[in-house]
């Protein structure tokens, strides 16, 4: 069995919203890495999920082209705010977060009163500006999910007054891979190769937890085909154990039908149904023989009986 190695040989986080892990796989027969980055490479960027703002409701404003008096910025601006904010959390639920600020002020996203499992991974990103004495009261609703998904798509539940907005749940931002070559020592023909993944993340995960999540989620996938595959073969192994077995008569490989001495009518049916052995008549399905042309109930029990008193055999 080959001995497989996983490593980290390069991690790096810049800014909190910024997440670098390189990682190696190795050794691989030619042509799996490509396989491998591949999978990994669709899972990471479509199957992670994450937790973002989807909707917000914001006092006395009921679309995201108004205007807010005493806030510098306008609604859409605020909405494109919103819409950076990065959240982290253990738990796979849905909530709200509430903001009530009165001015003058400059408004982060600190300034949210969150959940007590949801965490902030950027908590000075820029929200909106205050520019006078006026009082600013908005909620938005925090949802799990996958992908990037528009504002139009958002299923939002909930008062009317709320405008959604576009989510990005993905919680890895890039991932690159590529592949090289690899050389033995001991054996300079063997021809090896070893896969490189660079991987980028928003701060909600780590590099490392994302590609766990990641062969966690293909993994599941593998063995629920596995478990279908087994349960088909188990099917099939209870239709074979129904087929009759003929015994083999000595001396012959194979029963021809005049043995059985049956009446014209029913040999010739068999014969054009181009059945000639017996050992092909008991493979047949009783309800293809009934479809036979001219082959009626008489014909097939008259078959029926030869076979169960000659050979002992029961046609399935």
């Amino acid at each position: 069995m080959t001995d497989f190695q996983f490593n980290c040989i390069e991690e790096d986080a810049k800014t909190p919203t910024d997440s670098f892990g390189r990682f190696v796989f190795k050794p691989l027969d030619v042509g799996d890495g490509v396989t491998i980055g591949n999978l990994l490479r669709r899972v990471l960027l479509s199957s992670l999920s994450g937790l973002r703002i989807t909707a917000v409701r914001i006092a006395n404003v009921n679309n995201e082209f108004a205007s807010i008096e005493g806030v510098r910025e306008d609604t859409l601006e605020i909405l494109l705010n919103l819409k950076e904010i990065i959240f982290r959390s253990k738990n796979i639920g849905s909530g709200w977060g509430r903001l009530k600020v009165q001015g003058p002020a400059v408004v982060t996203a600190n300034s949210l009163d969150l959940p007590p499992e949801v965490e902030l991974v950027n908590p000075f990103a820029h929200l909106l500006t205050i520019s006078d004495d006026s009082i600013i009261e908005l909620e938005v609703r925090l949802e799990w999910g996958k992908s990037y998904v528009l504002a139009e798509d958002q299923k939002i539940e909930g008062p009317s007054d709320l405008i959604p907005i576009d989510s990005n749940f993905m919680p890895v931002r890039k991932m690159n891979y590529y592949v090289k070559p690899l050389f033995s020592k001991d054996n300079v023909d063997e021809k090896k190769e070893q896969v490189f993944f660079d991987v980028w993340t928003n701060g909600t995960v780590t590099p490392k937890e994302s590609i766990a999540q990641a062969t966690d989620i293909s993994l599941d996938w593998l063995t629920a085909i596995q478990k279908m595959l087994s349960s088909l073969s188990k099917e099939i192994q209870e239709e074979n154990k129904m087929v009759p077995e003929f015994p083999p008569k000595q001396g012959k490989a194979k029963t021809p039908l005049e043995e059985l001495n049956l009446s014209t009518r029913a040999y010739r049916s068999l014969k054009k149904a181009d059945i000639n052995f017996l050992e092909e008549l008991v493979q047949y399905p009783i309800g293809d023989l009934k479809k036979i042309r001219n082959f009626g109930r008489k014909s097939l029990d008259e078959i029926m009986e030869k076979v169960s008193t000659l050979y002992n055999i029961s046609l399935n």
